[in-house]
């Protein structure tokens, strides 16, 4: 025998398909990385935000007190890294792309905790090709770095409790302290942290109420439970403080923040996410209600954990009046896992080796071609506001306003104060002296402009929308396009 060889590993099918499947979500978000040229609403926010706090000038954009409701970790977190590196946008784009990443893998070892290897490899292949996660896996924007921080908070709880590991508490307790200071969805992850303990089952034939009683009594007592509750105060403290300085209560930014969503566009009725499903997750999403059955079916810790974020998640979601497909990516390692549960249990019940898994394949296909080709359509958008905004920087005297309805972009790329149009057009050029307007933006796809400043015409199949005529009595400066249309006009105001 020779002792100073070891006897080599053999790697089976599924670990290599769990390498392929984590280099291939590595090339495909490194490959997109900063393909975007322009700004969404959200994202030059964010920008404006970052860059406000590192020129030291506080949380908010335009005026003391605008946008500060947001979520501050990943503006802090953009700040730091160019407090260390330099203020650069390319090198914190990055940040999107890498939780994007981190969650693929984590994902297959959340998975792999709760149920098996197959599951979890299933559920990183949903997660890595979903069109939804891909597309705003390359926006500056917050999504992915809450379904990385939430997949660690919800791996650290289950891990905590199942082993008995109350340091793992501790630490999950922080996680759902920074999630939360990412998007305030992260609420409802203190829900699971609190009910999750509760419900879970300890032995077969126990009644309910004993069940209960037992883990309540268990989890007074459970200093790990105690110390990550702790922990996640300790790190919101000094939001909290925020809260209380610019608001007066201690969640002023969260009460502002889902003030948002109650007024204002994107109102819809509750049944919306049902009504966007296949939009939201493509054709596969037809699994997750075979996996919702297993769930309710197959009682046990694992799917006792998955279920309760799940109807949390979907609870909360349908009770905000504003709804948009992206806020379900939120909870997509929970809602991927019940997929993939969902494929392996109707490939069970229908005892199919191959056609199940045939279908499961070709709708991953698809949403994975439906995802690159999303992100290439919207590599452009928004790139004419860009360039308006850094033309209005060079030419727009230091010191003026300029009078638009697309703040965050125009703010952030031009450097200059924002005001809005007033409602009424006999307001205007009274507003115009009052603010020290400099020049005028409108832009065709803000929907908060008032009426009076567009016509709408039908052509074809698309609405054009272009100016009314109501600045004619402004030299048009210059005008911006995209996509070989002229999206963005911009006036004189003198």
């Amino acid at each position: 025998m020779n002792i100073f060889f070891k006897k080599k590993r053999r790697y089976d099918s599924i670990t290599c398909a769990v390498i392929i499947i984590f280099l291939f979500s590595a090339a495909v978000f490194i490959w997109y990385y900063n393909i975007n040229q322009g700004y969404w609403w959200d994202e030059a926010v964010y920008l404006g935000l970052s860059k406000n706090l590192y020129d030291g000038r506080g949380y908010w954009i335009n005026v003391p007190g605008q946008e500060t409701f947001r979520p501050p970790l990943f503006p802090a977190l953009v700040f730091l890294i160019w407090s260390i590196f330099g203020v650069s946008e390319s090198l914190v784009k990055i940040l999107p792309p890498l939780f994007g990443i981190g969650s693929v893998v984590l994902v297959y070892f959340f998975a792999k905790k709760l149920y098996d290897r197959m599951i979890a490899a299933l559920s990183a292949l949903a997660l890595a090709t979903s069109h939804m996660f891909l597309f705003y896996g390359e926006k500056f924007l917050t999504e992915t770095m809450f379904v990385f921080l939430s997949l660690a908070m919800l791996y650290l709880l289950y891990t905590g409790i199942e082993e008995n590991k109350k340091h793992l508490l501790l630490v999950s307790g922080a996680f759902m302290a920074l999630a939360f200071l990412t998007r305030y969805a992260g609420a409802i992850l203190v829900l699971a942290y609190i009910i999750y303990p509760i419900m879970r089952s300890n032995k077969k034939g126990i009644a309910f109420a004993e069940n209960f009683k037992r883990n309540v009594l268990s989890l007074l007592k459970n200093w790990g439970f105690w110390s990550g509750l702790a922990a996640a105060l300790l790190i919101i403290v000094p939001w909290i403080m925020q809260n209380m300085a610019v608001y007066g209560t201690p969640l002023g930014a969260m009460s502002t923040g889902l003030g948002t969503v109650t007024s204002g566009f994107y109102l819809a009725d509750w049944y919306f996410y049902f009504s966007h499903w296949f939009e939201i997750f493509g054709l596969i999403g037809i699994f997750m209600l075979f996996g919702f059955v297993y769930l309710f079916t197959e009682r046990s810790n694992s799917n006792n954990l998955i279920l309760l974020v799940f109807l949390l998640s979907f609870i909360f979601f349908m009770s905000i009046p504003r709804k948009e497909a992206r806020y379900l990516i939120h909870f997509f390692e929970v809602y991927f896992i019940m997929i993939s549960l969902g494929i392996l249990e109707l490939k069970r019940w229908l005892r199919s080796r191959t056609v199940i898994p045939l279908i499961a394949t070709v709708f991953i296909a698809m949403n994975f071609l439906a995802g690159i080709q999303m992100i290439e359509n919207d590599a452009m958008t928004g790139v004419s506001l860009r360039d308006a905004g850094l033309w209005l920087g060079v030419h727009a005297p230091e010191g003026s306003r300029i009078m638009t309805n697309n703040m965050p972009p125009i703010y952030y790329t031009s450097g200059r104060e924002i005001v809005n149009f007033p409602g009424e057009l006999e307001n205007l050029k009274s507003e115009i002296e009052r603010e020290n307007v400099s020049y005028l933006l409108i832009e065709s796809r803000e929907p908060t402009y008032p009426e009076w400043l567009w016509v709408i015409d039908k052509s074809g199949s698309e609405w054009i929308k272009r100016p009314s005529g109501a600045l004619d009595m402004f030299e048009l400066e210059k005008t911006f396009d995209e996509y070989n249309k002229t999206y963005v006009w911009v006036y004189r105001a003198d």
